[in-house]
């Protein structure tokens, strides 16, 4: 797995690789949406791929 463009906290980083590693497995079938109050969060996974929000 490569790193993360944005430095995050041990547990978003467990929930990004999670949610990563969900997206990998069901390819082509649906669409992956992380939804965090946490915006550095947000900010990570959108570099990562993911669908997220920005608040």
């Amino acid at each position: 797995m490569k790193a993360f463009f944005i430095h995050v906290k041990t547990l978003d980083a467990l929930h990004i690789s999670t949610a990563l590693e969900l997206r990998a497995e069901v390819a082509g079938t649906s669409i992956l949406n992380l939804f965090s109050h946490d915006r550095t969060l947000n900010l990570c996974a959108r570099a990562m791929g993911l669908h997220a929000p920005l608040m």
